[in-house]
């Protein structure tokens, strides 16, 4: 695929640790947290072939190729099939799906590979009652909680899916296979392996709970989240409906399945549902129940992650291999059927048709939707971040041909803070400084500045005439024309707004002037603040700006917060103006100075700790200024307006209407306060 996304390239750096500079992590707690096993793989390739994009995407291809392998096993083992599991393992290597993951490089490619090999060890160990096989089963269920987030349900998929071993009666109330208490021996030996190979995760999460739950708290449900069932619609809607709309991980919207191959799917799950209790051996039912269960459990990632997109690819990645399973059930019943009804239709030179109808119709079809349809999409590039991909060279061969004594200093705009694919490729990272969210323009206190924007950050609109002061912009495209990032240069500092008076915080920074625009109800409103940094702060300090909107009674009608520069990358003599949008909210009555006000500072946002105001004489003056030049006009009320929980809607006087009220609870105690609130309408 082109380009390198954020994480793609953060997994690039995470296998660059391990690989070639040592580290052995148990659990990686960058960016939201991270399953190390894949980036063993991946660091061990690195050391082979260099820090490189291709060593980390073929990490994934040998993954994928393997768990193709290792589908075909598992069908042997579990199923006993050798035509269920050329088939599965056919549809598998033609899947777009599978495909499309296999090239990049993701630690998620390992949650099947682990999955399929631990299962196929399993009934290996079950069928025969080896207990090395049982022994290596627990082993690699216990890695596969290294590999990615959602294999934290496998074990509750095995743990139902092999209830037939422990509790099951086959026909006629009896079974024929190993005893009872045998079984418990084996499912105890798994767990106890199981349990011991995951110790050590399992002991870092105990020491570090916000380490295993950052990711679930992000994608798990909120305020303007799905519901639950709705998120669970979705999700089974995926298999052969409507699909992922995200391009970077599918065609939008397609699909796991045709309607030929999911139709098949969905016959092979109900046979699967109607023959259950006909098997005789306990493994047989333990086999089915998981195939059953799989496409519930494993879809779960997904269908929970309601703050996240529903359904995703990514999260339902777990499902692979078991999935793959059903489809030719389905066909070998349908076969069977019309072998009875046609007995000169023989089932195996019908399955080989069908072998041979799945690599080649299917392998071209996936082809074609690979590289014709996927490939070809035209916002695919920025997707990935194709844009970052291509600044990174285009820094690097710059800075190359320019002198040691006139080497700018570099700002990159970007939507977020130290940008890991500027990280992964860019020798020149460490020298970058960053625009996070392009909401500050920054002048060096002397020499040379460069300004990268690219396409996901572009320069915005009232900082484009101080950054094109001394020339236009240098715009770099792609070879279809798409607009990659534009380069802006200055040799000084522009004109800069005049100084209405320079308030000093803490010694640290200085606030030298305060603008804002007149803007609508409704709308936002934009202020301007220009900082002069006026000594370089302490290590390790986070000073967001703050921003509120109160009227002259102190009551707060609106707030941002925002950090549009770091303070780690300050530097004495840096001056920067940073824009604010104050969004002005439906009802705010208008005005002007008169009525209302901005308060503005610096504070941590980690403590809520705020820089000091000092005064001319070096003395406390408060922790934030107040500016008044702040003009709001009327706008457009809400349609529909506003209702109040409780609805009256009364005429009060002429030309007045009480709406209703809003309350909290009746119950009160002597000494508190019972808060309400009266709607009325002029």
């Amino acid at each position: 695929p082109p380009g390198v996304h954020y994480d793609e390239a953060a997994y690039g750096l995470n296998a660059g640790d391990i690989g070639l500079r040592g580290d052995r992590p148990i659990f990686i707690p960058s960016f939201t947290g991270r399953e190390p096993l894949f980036l063993y793989f991946a660091g061990a390739m690195a050391r082979a072939l260099g820090t490189t994009l291709f060593a980390l995407r073929l990490t994934s291809a040998f993954a994928s190729l393997l768990t193709i392998a290792a589908t075909y096993w598992l069908g042997r083992e579990m199923l006993a099939d050798r035509r269920i599991a050329m088939l599965a393992a056919a549809l598998l290597a033609v899947s777009f799906w599978h495909v499309l993951f296999s090239r990049l490089g993701f630690r998620v490619i390992s949650q099947p590979l682990l999955q399929a090999l631990a299962v196929a060890a399993l009934f290996r160990g079950l069928r025969g009652g080896r207990w090395p096989w049982l022994w290596l089963a627990g082993l690699l269920i216990g890695l596969t909680a290294y590999t990615y987030l959602a294999a934290r349900l496998f074990p509750v998929l095995l743990a139902f899916g092999l209830l037939p071993l422990l509790f099951g009666r086959g026909p006629g109330g009896f079974d024929a296979g190993p005893t009872r208490a045998l079984r418990w021996k084996q499912v105890f030996l798994v767990a106890l392996v199981a349990l011991l190979t995951a110790l050590p995760l399992l002991g870092y999460f105990a020491l570090h709970p916000d380490a295993f739950w950052v990711r679930i708290g992000q994608v798990a449900p909120g305020a303007q989240s799905l519901s639950l069932g709705q998120s669970l619609l979705r999700s089974l809607g995926m298999f052969f409906l409507r699909g992922d709309p995200y391009l970077r991980f599918n065609l939008p919207e397609r699909p796991l399945f045709n309607f030929i191959t999911g139709g098949l799917l969905l016959a092979g799950w109900l046979l699967c549902l109607w023959r259950y209790r006909r098997f005789p051996y306990d493994w047989q039912r333990a086999a089915v129940l998981l195939l059953l269960l799989a496409p519930l459990i494993m879809l779960l990632p997904t269908a929970l992650a309601v703050n996240e997109i529903v359904p995703s690819n990514l999260r339902a990645l777990g499902l692979i291999p078991f999935i793959f399973f059903l489809p030719p059930i389905g066909l070998i019943a349908l076969l069977r059927d019309v072998e009875r009804r046609a007995p000169r239709l023989a089932l195996a030179p019908a399955l080989s048709a069908a072998l041979l109808l799945v690599l080649l119709i299917g392998g071209t079809w996936t082809q074609h939707l690979y590289f014709n349809r996927w490939a070809a999409q035209p916002d695919l590039l920025l997707i990935n971040d194709g844009d970052m991909t291509a600044a990174a060279a285009w820094l690097d061969e710059t800075l190359a041909a320019i002198p040691p004594d006139e080497q700018p200093t570099v700002y990159v705009a970007s939507v977020h803070y130290r940008h890991p694919t500027m990280a992964f490729l860019s020798a020149n990272y460490d020298r970058v400084k960053w625009l996070p969210g392009s909401h500050a323009l920054v002048f060096p206190a002397a020499g040379p500045a460069l300004y990268l924007y690219p396409a996901n950050s572009p320069a915005p609109d009232w900082a484009v005439p101080l950054l094109e002061a001394e020339r236009p912009p240098e715009i770099v495209t792609a070879t279809n024309g798409v607009e990659l990032f534009r380069v802006y240069r200055l040799s000084e500092r522009p004109p800069l707004p005049a100084t209405t008076g320079s308030s000093n915080f803490s010694g640290v920074i200085a606030l030298d002037s305060v603008s804002s625009e007149p803007a609508a109800v409704g709308e936002t409103l934009p202020v301007t603040l220009a900082w002069t940094v006026t000594a370089a702060p302490p290590d390790g300090a986070s000073l967001a700006t703050f921003s509120h909107l109160e009227d002259k009674t102190g009551r707060r009608w609106s707030q941002i917060d925002q950090d549009g520069y770091p303070a780690e990358q300050w530097a004495p003599g840096e001056v920067i103006l940073e824009r604010i949008e104050l969004p002005l909210p439906a009802g705010l009555p208008p005005g002007n100075g008169q009525l209302y006000r901005l308060r503005i500072g610096r504070f941590n946002p980690a403590g809520g700790e705020r820089l000091a105001l000092i005064d001319a004489n070096g003395g406390f003056a408060g922790d934030s200024l107040l500016s008044h030049d702040v003009v709001i006009r009327p706008g457009p009320p809400p349609d529909p307006l506003p209702r109040p929980p409780f609805p009256l809607d009364e005429p009060a006087t002429e030309g007045l209407r009480f709406l209703g009220y809003e309350r909290e609870a009746l119950a009160a105690e002597t000494g508190e306060i019972v808060a309400l609130a009266l709607w009325w309408a002029a």
